[in-house]
């Protein structure tokens, strides 16, 4: 949560997602902000934090079966040399 509402972290492969959140966040004129969810009351981000897939299905029998992939404008510039280690 720091690294979102700070916009900054010492990990270099988590800078990189931070960056390509700010530029999102610059270019869309949107502010991100993260906030702290005990697990009891976030049952659903919890199970999916776990990669409890059976749990999740119980607490979120509505959701889609199949991932939703991100926006495009999301992904890193094919001239990153990181893009295919992390993505």
């Amino acid at each position: 949560m720091a690294m979102v509402n700070k916009q900054t972290t010492l990990s270099r492969q988590a800078m990189l997602l931070v960056r390509l959140l700010i530029i999102a966040q610059l270019q869309s004129d949107f502010r991100v902000k993260a906030q702290y969810i005990p697990s009891k009351d976030n049952c659903v981000a919890d199970t999916l934090s776990h990669f409890q897939d059976d749990r999740f299905q119980r607490e979120a029998p509505n959701a889609d079966s199949f991932p939703t992939l991100p926006p495009t404008f999301l992904s890193p510039p094919s001239e990153c040399i990181w893009k295919d280690s992390y993505f």
